[in-house]
């Protein structure tokens, strides 16, 4: 007769051979063509647990027993076992928390293993900040938006089997979350480098004494000046203008921008 199985479960048959040999002979038995796994012992007990592969098959088992008597004599049956295949659910790896500064970009590979043979498609979701994204092997990637610098940002990753063979359809599933916090940049400002100049008294100065400032996000900048003579300025983009006048000829002058 046949037989229904759930994979992971363990067959035991007792396919015990009788003999009316007188003497009693001794009795061999074996399988033909088993799946693999399956054992008889040497009572005639069959047995065997469909592991990894093994589900949604079905399988012939046949016993051949031999007498040792000369010359030998057999016998054999044979049954049909029916696997089905049971789901077990997907395994997301442990992602530990992150930091970002600025508009650093991130890129987490949150792929899934998938204990189901043969495998079956696995479909992943993610929940987390604006503009973050997962693909269909579970890599995560996102860069943050100037408005997000800075920000605590929380991403849970769902992924979901799709197995046509499991009993009942079941689909099966598998969550994990981690956070990445967004720090700002404040390096401070950088001014460029300034040579020494002659002027003539009654003409004007200008520099150019504009700052880079590489912080996310962006900040002000105030520019003024330090003991710088008389009459000089600077603006609020770092120009500095001076036109030297009436007692300030035949004079060595140092203007130093703070920004």
């Amino acid at each position: 007769a046949g037989l229904t199985l759930a994979q992971y479960a363990t067959l035991r048959v007792t396919n015990t051979a009788s003999d009316s040999d007188l003497p009693v002979l001794g009795l061999t038995y074996s399988l033909a063509n088993a799946p693999a796994g399956a054992a008889i012992d040497t009572n005639g007990v069959i047995s065997w647990t469909p592991g990894a592969g093994q589900g949604h098959t079905t399988n012939t088992i046949t016993t051949v027993v031999r007498d040792a008597g000369v010359p030998p004599l057999s016998a054999t049956n044979s049954f049909v076992v029916v696997v089905n295949e049971i789901n077990v659910a997907p395994v997301l790896p442990g992602q530990g928390n992150r930091t970002l500064f600025g508009q650093q970009a991130l890129m987490v590979t949150n792929t899934a293993s998938e204990p189901d043979m043969p495998p079956v498609t696995l479909a992943y979701q993610l929940t987390g900040p604006t503009g973050a994204v997962i693909d269909g092997n579970g890599v995560i990637s996102w860069t943050p938006a100037l408005a997000q610098v800075p920000s605590t940002n929380v991403f849970t990753t769902v992924v979901t089997d799709s197995n046509p063979w499991s009993v009942n359809s079941q689909h099966l599933s598998a969550t994990n979350s981690f956070t990445v916090v967004v720090n700002v940049i404040h390096n401070g400002p950088v001014l460029p480098a300034q040579v020494g100049l002659t002027l003539a008294q009654y003409a004007t100065l200008t520099v150019t004494n504009t700052a880079s400032d590489s912080d996310v996000p962006s900040l002000g900048l105030t520019y003024n000046l330090v003991g710088a003579p008389l009459g000089a300025a600077v603006n609020t983009n770092g120009v500095i203008t001076w036109t030297p006048g009436a007692g300030q000829g035949h004079t060595t002058n140092t203007i130093t921008t703070v920004v």
